[in-house]
């Protein structure tokens, strides 16, 4: 059966919507580049996906399930439910986009069933564990 479980070491980092400027010059419009935090942290989801081997072919449902480990606040427990910022539903938008990106998937379409949570981490284990693997196996045909 074809399936992958991986490790991201770093800070999860959250993406929003894409934001818009304007050219002063010419007064066009132009996106605002994301913040180096993503970036980094997309680039090391890329890293550990690719390192699995696994790939999902076009219209091939998938299903994940995703603990993402927060760097602990000054009075937060680690191991604990975090309940603050980033919102989930952002940190999985860029999980989804780097598993494309990897070429996990096809298409982040594909993704069909999705668990997640979201914990304070201990010291130095900020980042996140990925299981992934094809949703017939959880979900019967109807």
């Amino acid at each position: 059966m074809k399936s992958a479980r991986f490790t991201v070491r770093g800070i999860p980092a959250s993406k929003g919507s894409p934001k818009f400027g304007r050219n002063r010059r010419t007064g066009g419009r132009h996106m605002i580049p994301q913040s180096q935090r993503l970036i980094d942290w997309t680039a090391a989801i890329v890293l550990s996906a690719r390192a699995t081997h696994v790939h999902f072919e076009a219209g091939e449902a998938v299903a994940l399930s995703v603990v993402f480990r927060i760097p602990a606040r000054r009075g937060e427990t680690p191991g604990q439910r975090c309940t603050r910022p980033a919102d989930l539903d952002k940190l999985l938008r860029g999980l989804f986009d780097a598993i494309q990106h990897a070429g996990m998937v096809v298409d982040d379409a594909q993704i069909a069933g999705v668990q997640a949570t979201k914990w304070v981490a201990m010291p130095g284990d900020e980042g996140a564990t990925v299981d992934v693997w094809p949703a017939v196996d959880v979900w019967p045909a109807k």
